[in-house]
């Protein structure tokens, strides 16, 4: 049985090398973080008595990084873009990104059953000029949900919803069923 099982976890091995090449090629800071996280929350899942050693360590480390003034740096590097302090995308910040939540609701008001087309909110906003069009520039609305919303409508939205919703039962209703 070991070695009919050794061809499945090579298939995994490779798939997860695969998936991870491609998040590091994304040069995603917040995916950086999740990958930190999920790698933790899953050696904790699958080895329990590891809480003992990682949560210590974690919890030092973070104390560490508060007081040597370091957890400062690691914002810094996370939010380098400044996307919340005014310098983003084409010298804005907080209020680009308000601006373009408020194009995608604008596009949902105004096509709420077939929404505006998949991938066509950035030309649909330089459009109708609810935002600046720049060279190289291909907005999206920063927020999957509402993303969603506009590309798909709100049948779409219910439908990726519902999506969502049916996955985390079938992952909960797995868990509970986890000897």
């Amino acid at each position: 049985s070991r070695w009919t099982r050794l061809p499945w976890r090579i298939l995994w091995a490779l798939v997860a090398v695969g998936l991870t090449a491609e998040l590091l090629l994304t040069q995603s800071r917040g995916a950086y973080l999740g990958l930190a996280a999920g790698c933790l929350l899953l050696v904790l899942l699958r080895w329990p008595a590891s809480r003992w050693v990682l949560i210590p360590l974690v919890a030092a480390g973070v104390v560490i990084l508060l007081f040597s003034g370091g957890l400062a740096l690691i914002f810094d590097a996370i939010g380098a873009e400044r996307s919340l302090t005014g310098v983003g995308v084409a010298g804005k910040g907080l209020g680009l990104r308000l601006s373009i939540w408020q194009a995608a609701l604008v596009a949902l008001q105004e096509k709420p059953l077939t929404g505006i087309g998949l991938g066509f909110f950035g030309p649909w906003a330089f459009q109708n000029g609810l935002l600046e069009y720049e060279a190289n520039w291909q907005p999206h609305a920063h927020n999957l949900l509402l993303q969603v919303a506009a590309d798909l409508g709100i049948p779409g939205l219910i439908a990726y919803a519902s999506l969502l919703l049916g996955s985390a039962m079938m992952l909960f209703t797995l868990l509970r069923r986890r000897p």
